[in-house]
């Protein structure tokens, strides 16, 4: 039943994708959980904030603790883990409870992202390890954008518990794939270049260029939503609808990069998706104040198309080299939030201070040059990889 060299990555997204799901699937329950709970606004905004914040802050000594336990051992533990606090969440009788599994889910998050990171360069070699990456990569977005059409329709047919539940028996499934195919070895923690390898010109070039894809392009999308919402007039649907042109390409063009990178050189790969993102923001600065959706639509389409190219790439030259999988996985993972959190803040201050319009105008042209600089960054540091 096992045989399929596919069947550990069915395994890995599984994984990918219960978590990411998980990051915005509450979203829309949020007001029946708080009539459920009798719990007031300020406790349901932690419902979302504990479980990101506890899975950004643990993934660097969670990828140094994968890497000497072993990465199929964490993996294990960390969709157990999962496991028993979705449980938990789901049966929840106070919002003390429910944010006390949100934690809990939220460490487990973290220790899924660095061993499945790991373990696709483990598991995989060559053209099959690139695909691999950029199957990963798109399970992670389809999990995002899902979530909230997941949660409306589990709170809508069932109640809002199902969707800490369901992850019972996903996980279960997952767990049975990872038993059965997963490698069972893992290298030694002293393998690799070890410490001096995550300074490398190569290491820090592609997590300037993880940086900048988050802060320069993702971190942008959430003040697009507000426009087309607060500005343009759309319903939430409707604008959730007019940001997918800027997802599907994001999704479609990670199996494919995947499969161009035993062929194309890293570097080229990156450098560019990079351009693309460049390009596209840089045209929806010159679409021009109050731009429209047609206006601003072939921006998007490219911004999503060119980091699709890039992050598959990025996430294997990041596991590719310095050694201490785990670590340099959690260094990556927690370079990109670092970055997304950054570009919000940064492109908020931009935006408040004066007409909402004029200000995301700028932010295009600001997102433009911070993603040029981590282009020229990549070039130089990712030099010479073939």
């Amino acid at each position: 039943m096992f045989k399929s060299r596919w069947w550990p990555l069915a395994a890995i997204v599984l994984a990918v994708f219960m978590l990411m799901l998980d990051a915005t699937v509450v979203t829309v329950a949020l007001p029946a959980v708080g009539d459920d709970l009798d719990a007031g606004l300020g406790g349901l905004s932690w419902v979302i904030t504990s479980y990101a914040l506890t899975m950004g802050l643990l993934q660097l000594p969670t990828g140094m603790l994968a890497d000497r336990v072993g990465h199929r051992r964490m993996f294990y533990a960390g969709v157990a883990l999962f496991s028993a606090a979705s449980l938990a969440c789901g049966l929840a009788t106070g919002i003390e409870t429910l944010l006390a599994g949100r934690v809990v889910q939220g460490f487990a998050a973290a220790i899924l992202f660095a061993s499945t990171m790991s373990l696709v360069a483990l598991t995989y070699e060559g053209r099959d390890r690139g695909i691999a990456f950029g199957v990963r990569g798109m399970t992670a977005g389809v999990g995002v954008v899902a979530g909230p059409l997941v949660g409306g329709a589990l709170v809508s047919g069932a109640s809002w518990r199902w969707i800490f539940l369901l992850n019972v028996p996903v996980a279960a499934v997952c767990l049975l794939i990872a038993w059965r195919t997963l490698p069972r070895t893992d290298p030694p923690a002293s393998a690799g270049l070890g410490f001096a390898g995550f300074l490398r010109p190569r290491f820090l070039g592609t997590q300037a260029a993880a940086f900048v894809v988050q802060a320069g392009s993702f971190a942008l999308f959430m003040y697009i939503s507000v426009y087309f919402q607060d500005v343009r007039g759309y319903t939430a649907i409707g604008a959730g609808l007019a940001l997918l042109p800027g997802v599907v390409p994001l999704l479609l063009a990670g199996p494919v990069a995947g499969s161009l990178m035993s062929r194309v050189p890293p570097r080229r790969l990156v450098v560019g998706g990079l351009g693309l993102v460049v390009l596209a923001l840089t045209w929806m600065f010159l679409t021009g104040t109050g731009s429209g959706w047609w206006a601003l639509m072939p921006g998007m389409v490219v911004s999503g198309f060119g980091a699709g190219i890039a992050l598959p790439v990025l996430g294997a030259l990041t596991v590719d080299g310095p050694g201490r999988l785990g670590l340099a996985a959690g260094i990556n993972n927690t370079v990109q939030q670092l970055g997304g959190g950054i570009g919000v803040t940064a492109y908020g201050a931009v935006l408040g201070a004066g007409d909402f319009s004029r200000g995301l105008h700028w932010a295009f042209l600001l997102a433009a040059g911070v993603t040029a600089a981590g282009t020229l960054a990549a070039h130089a540091g990712i030099k010479g990889v073939r």
